[in-house]
């Protein structure tokens, strides 16, 4: 049960710092699109679907998620 909470915090802790700097929307439909890409497994093409955005789009907001989620985690170093 430690080692769950532990887990837990650390996923709240990583989630929690996927964000846009401005727009709580564009907030919103990054960590969806975390959830959806790395939790849950879902392709581009549905995540898109589900977003309504393309799939460039996933792409890069993917991308911007896992760097916020990893760096609050500090499982990446930038040098």
């Amino acid at each position: 049960k430690e080692e769950f909470n532990y887990l837990h915090d650390l996923f709240i802790k990583g989630y929690a710092s996927i964000q846009h700097p401005f727009k709580p929307e564009i907030s919103e439909r990054r960590k969806k699109i975390f959830y959806d890409r790395f939790i849950l497994g879902k392709t581009i093409y549905l995540s898109a679907q589900r977003s309504f955005v393309s799939e460039e789009t996933v792409k890069q907001e993917s991308n911007i998620a896992i760097i916020q989620f990893s760096s609050a985690l500090e499982l990446v170093v930038f040098s």
